[in-house]
């Protein structure tokens, strides 16, 4: 019986095996959904199958929420350091055919980045502009840092050649080439708290939805309006507004929304209370004014009410 069972023994691993060899990637992916990024880092390391199987999934979506330096509780500020530096190790791994399973950075479709200290942003924001000119698939970003940072931000970016500097002047505008060669090709979606991050994203790419979180006047949106109409294809078809003051010239507002993205599909306004009737009769009598003006506009959306968190800095 002792060599039975040694028998026994020496096979029972031949069934593992099996399973993870032949287990069908579709059954893979849909256990990888259900299961945290610390399991599927886990998973991963099982062997070479799985990991080109599950990071994929693992990379998707990257939140680098930053905290405050010397914040008590500072867990997520080295985790969204750590993330970063994670994902740039990677890029000696860049072909030009993107077959390599250890280039981590074509994997990602959304990078979410929220950070409002400019001391943290010294450290981040540089690690960032250089995972989004890495990035060749991402598809939704969202940017949200502090007032003090926003020119760091957009040297940044602009020096690793994810923006561009808009034109000083009108002529220049036309002197630009009408193929600007710009990263980020396959960006769909921006969101940021900052008129001018947006603005930059916006401008030479095929944009379908933008997010403005934070708006205290028609000023704080001026910056979105004067080059995007020549320098943007008209593709965005959602844009959605937030403002924090219960007095703004929604009249104003309503009419440059209407020259500069008259493709809109879906417009969704966030205001105060007090100011949402305001807004509501503005905009009846703005249709009725110009028949013409977003003829493709299928809803108008008011939030009323502000979120928590979203006041005046």
């Amino acid at each position: 019986m002792a060599p039975m069972a040694s028998t026994l023994i020496a096979a029972s691993p031949a069934p593992f095996v099996l399973w993870g060899n032949c287990f069908p990637e579709d059954i893979l992916v849909e256990i990888g959904s259900y299961l945290s990024p610390c399991c599927l880092n886990s998973l991963l390391r099982t062997c070479k199958r799985f990991y080109g199987i599950v990071v994929p999934s693992l990379y998707r979506v990257v939140y680098l929420h930053v905290r405050p330096m010397g914040y008590e509780v500072d867990d997520d500020y080295p985790f969204a350091m750590r993330l970063m530096a994670c994902l740039l190790s990677t890029l000696h791994h860049n072909t030009p055919d993107l077959h390599s399973p250890r280039f981590l950075p074509q994997f990602v479709r959304k990078i979410s980045y929220k950070c409002d200290s400019l001391e943290a942003n010294l450290r981040g924001l540089p690690m960032l502009a250089i995972l989004l000119r890495s990035t060749p698939y991402v598809r939704d970003i969202q940017l949200d840092i502090d007032q003090a940072s926003v020119p760091l931000g957009l040297d940044l970016l602009n020096r690793r050649g994810v923006i561009r500097s808009p034109p000083s002047t009108g002529i220049a505008i036309f002197e630009m080439p009408s193929a600007v060669a710009l990263t980020l090709p396959c960006l769909k979606s921006v969101r940021s708290t900052r008129p001018q991050i947006l603005a930059a994203l916006l401008q030479w790419r095929p944009v379908q939805t933008a997010a403005l979180d934070w708006a205290a006047s028609f000023e704080d949106l001026a910056v979105v309006f004067p080059f995007t109409l020549a320098t943007t294809p008209n593709h965005l078809a959602r844009l959605s507004l937030s403002f924090v003051a219960e007095e703004i010239h929604f009249d104003s507002i309503l009419r440059a929304v209407a020259m500069t993205f008259p493709r809109l599909d879906h417009l969704a306004v966030r205001c105060a209370t007090r100011a949402a009737p305001t807004l509501l009769a503005t905009w009846i009598e703005y249709l009725a004014l110009e028949p013409m003006s977003l003829v493709q506009l299928r809803a108008l959306s008011i939030n009323h009410g502000i979120p928590r968190g979203l006041t005046p800095k």
